[in-house]
């Protein structure tokens, strides 16, 4: 598994050049997003929860909990919407900014996708982080994704 504290490092630095960027460019925003925070974010949700990422290549879900059920991982640093792929097994949606991973849902994936827009061509639909955050507080503490205890032993 990939050092979460050097990813979180990376960002920082990412970030930073991307701060400069904008101060050149007169102001013209300049934010890292795509890939450049979703594999990452994968990556640090992924050990913040105890999960076994899948496969780069896997259809639909990222990873999996050590009992086996499978995950969808979204990850965003400045949008207010996120894509989901179906509602079967569990969404994980943590915000990237700098050195901070914000926890916006981890329950059931079905919640957030009977919530979501319609489903555009693809089957993708898209629901807004403020939608999660609602979702999730309403989501009783029994269906919630725990983040593991990195305490030592």
């Amino acid at each position: 598994m990939a050092n979460a504290k050097r990813i979180h490092q990376l960002l920082n630095r990412l970030y930073k050049i991307c701060d400069e960027l904008s101060e050149e460019c007169d102001g013209r925003p300049c934010t890292p997003s795509g890939f450049c925070i979703g594999t990452p974010g994968e990556f640090l949700a992924a050990d913040a929860f105890g999960l076994k990422l899948l496969p780069g290549n896997s259809k639909d879900f990222d990873a999996e909990t050590p009992e086996g059920e499978p995950v969808q991982i979204r990850s965003s640093g400045k949008g207010s919407y996120i894509p989901i792929y179906g509602g079967q097994g569990l969404l994980l949606v943590v915000k990237i900014r700098k050195t901070t991973i914000q926890l916006i849902y981890g329950g059931p994936a079905i919640n957030a996708w009977d919530a979501a827009r319609k489903p555009n061509h693809r089957g993708v639909r898209t629901i807004s982080l403020t939608t999660l955050k609602m979702l999730y507080a309403d989501l009783p503490q029994v269906l919630r994704m725990k983040k593991r205890d990195h305490s030592p032993a």
